[in-house]
C-alpha cells in the first residue's frame, strides 16, 4: 500500500475514534443464588431488605472506582460497568466478600454469583 493509502486509512481511523467512544469496559454482574428459598424461608419483606442491603453493599463497592457506575438492577441482581476497573488479582475475592457480608453482621448474607467481563 502508498503512503497516500496509508494516510487515508489513518483518518477514517481517527474519524472513526472521534465519533465513537472506544476503551476498556469491565461489566460486573451479581445475582443472589436461592433467592426464592430465601423469601420462602425469610418471607417476601425480609427477603427484600437483604437485596436492597445487597445492592446497597454493591453502590458501595462501585465508589471505590473511578468512574463506575450503576447499569441497573432486576430483583435480586445487579449490573454495573466501569472503564477503569482492572482485574487485578484478588479482585474477585474483594468484591465477593463485600457484597455478602455486611459491616453490622458476623456471619455471611447469602451467597452470590459475580461475573465479570472485560473488553473494548
Amino acid at each position: 500500500m502508498n503512503l497516500a493509502g496509508i494516510l487515508e486509512r489513518r483518518e477514517k481511523v481517527e474519524v472513526f475514534l472521534r465519533q465513537h467512544r472506544i476503551g476498556l469496559l469491565t461489566l460486573v454482574f451479581t445475582d443472589m443464588v436461592g433467592s426464592t428459598s430465601l423469601k420462602q424461608r425469610l418471607g417476601d419483606l425480609a427477603a427484600f431488605n437483604l437485596i436492597q442491603e445487597h445492592h446497597a453493599l454493591v453502590r458501595e463497592l462501585l465508589t471505590q472506582f473511578a468512574q463506575a457506575e450503576e447499569i441497573s438492577t432486576a430483583g435480586d441482581s445487579f449490573l454495573s460497568s466501569s472503564p477503569n476497573l482492572r482485574m487485578q488479582p484478588g479482585s474477585r475475592c474483594r468484591c465477593r466478600r463485600v457484597c455478602v457480608r455486611c459491616p453490622k453482621r458476623a456471619e455471611p448474607l447469602f451467597p452470590i454469583e459475580l461475573g465479570f467481563i472485560s473488553g473494548r
